[in-house]
């Protein structure tokens, strides 16, 4: 008899918030989802020009990752070869002896599912809809979808109905990748990569392509602010066949919301300020504080769940 397949587990149900406008800038004052601080370091400002190098045109998205830098020849995790003592972000050379996996152990996901569940809840039971940046409202949403990329590099994405009927499919793109900003944290169990693509619509592919493989998405979409973060639980099976080989992988991601705010315009608003502050340039930097705050809370609730917490982090940035 198979095992059953683990699940991500939604809050309960709460009622809609309602609509609030788009908050004017307030660097220095936002909090993440989870109500930790949001601050400009070196670091932050490394992300911040990570973004702008690379969104150069509109639709261009961002996310941030969880998983784990391992570096190429000795086939281990990086931050155990490189001898830095806290979060550090790779130049672009560096991408070349490291490979990045996007997963986290089911401890973490597990852990992270309940934190942010309760994060949902917790809003709710207070009736949080105001604009105050220390009490951000949290909503959730529960997708249930396939991709399917081909060898010709275009994926499709088809919903599931959770009917039994066929899945339909609803778009078919090409993923474009600009440019990856990999970050070692020596003390958290998982490190961070940034990307920047571009999601173009592409041709149907005709019948009989080449399959590579499908990948059977269960997420849970957790939306504050300009991010979403979601949590996705993914049974790949390579090759044309759908009844081939399963692996099952949990994935972590925070994602600019591009319905949400322009990264363009921003961008824009940031080159002519220079990358300074009181010129017009601040909301870039605050939306890169704000992702990579809310990946260092992230990394903090991984920490506790594995047991390897900094003991300045459950003072400092635990949710």
């Amino acid at each position: 008899t198979p095992a059953p397949r683990p699940v991500v587990v939604a809050p309960p149900p709460t009622p809609a918030p309602a609509a609030l406008p788009a908050p004017a800038s307030r660097l220095g004052s936002v909090t993440t989802l989870f109500g930790t601080a949001v601050t400009v370091d070196d670091r932050v400002r490394a992300v911040a020009e990570f973004i702008a190098k690379n969104v150069d045109r509109p639709g261009v998205e961002i996310e941030g990752k969880l998983g784990l830098l391992i570096e190429k020849h000795e086939n281990s995790r990086a931050v155990a070869l490189v001898p830095v003592a806290c979060e550090t972000p790779l130049l672009p050379i560096a991408n070349q002896d490291v490979r990045f996996e996007s997963r986290v152990p089911e401890q973490v996901f597990s852990a992270l599912n309940a934190a942010l569940n309760r994060r949902v809840t917790r809003g709710a039971r207070r009736g949080v809809t105001s604009t105050d940046p220390s009490k951000p409202t949290v909503t959730y949403t529960h997708t249930k979808g396939m991709d399917v990329s081909y060898a010709s590099r275009v994926r499709q994405t088809l919903a599931v109905t959770g009917d039994g009927g066929a899945p339909k499919v609803i778009r078919t793109e090409r993923k474009v990748r600009f440019g990856d900003l990999n970050v070692l944290c020596p003390g958290w169990p998982v490190d961070f990569r940034f990307s920047a693509s571009l999601e173009e619509p592409a041709a149907e592919p005709p019948p009989g392509s080449t399959v590579r493989n499908r990948r059977e998405k269960d997420r849970l979409s957790y939306k504050s602010g300009c991010l979403s973060v979601d949590i996705t639980t993914v049974h790949m099976t390579e090759g044309s066949s759908p009844n081939g080989p399963e692996t099952m992988s949990q994935e972590v991601e925070v994602e600019v919301d591009g319905e949400v705010v322009d990264l363009h315009e921003e961008v824009k608003a940031y080159r002519e300020a220079g990358g300074r502050v009181g010129r017009g340039g601040e909301r870039l930097l605050e939306i890169a504080a704000e992702l990579v705050a809310t990946l260092r809370a992230l990394a903090a609730v991984a920490g506790e769940a594995m047991g390897t917490s900094p003991a300045w982090a459950t003072a400092e940035q635990r949710p």
